[in-house]
């Protein structure tokens, strides 16, 4: 007598397969453009802003290099742990 097993895919199983992972893809390229539009849309709206005057950018510089003064780091640094692995 003559056995019946057999494995693997058959023509359908593969089939359904392949339509499963196109309608993944399709899916997916669609959320991908979309995503990308928006983000078009929206730098566009960001170039048409006023550039800054360079006495105004120069104006930010200066309370910017201010703060980053007034930060002390050494203060909160802990160098205990890296003096004994060096040593």
């Amino acid at each position: 007598m003559r056995s019946n097993r057999r494995t693997g895919f058959s023509a359908v199983e593969g089939l359904i397969i392949v339509v499963v992972v196109v309608v993944i893809g399709a899916l997916g390229y669609v959320f991908v453009r979309n995503l990308n539009s928006k983000t078009a849309k929206t730098s566009g709206s960001q170039s048409k802003s006023v550039p800054k005057t360079a006495a105004a950018a120069k104006s930010d510089a200066t309370q910017v290099k201010k703060e980053l003064e007034s930060v002390n780091i050494d203060s909160q640094l802990d160098t205990s742990t890296i003096d004994a692995a060096l040593q």
